[in-house]
């Protein structure tokens, strides 16, 4: 089986997608190669997601917490 995915072009505005641990991965990993600022709310605070987010600032990307926002 063999897949091509193309260039989508850019991407801009606010999405609003119910917070899950899956996407709560995805949204730091995205974000962390993102261009500009990049503000998530409904992050799922559970343990794994926590240690993705410790993963990236390891990294040297530069992370804020407010409650279940980053």
């Amino acid at each position: 089986m063999q897949f091509e995915c193309l260039p989508g072009g850019s991407v801009t505005g606010s999405f609003r997608v119910p917070g899950d641990k899956s996407i709560s991965h995805r949204s730091i990993i995205l974000a962390s190669i993102a261009q500009g600022t990049t503000h998530i709310s409904g992050f799922l605070e559970g343990e794994d997601s926590l240690n993705t987010l410790a993963a990236f600032r390891v990294m040297g990307v530069p992370i804020e917490r407010d409650g279940n926002q980053v």
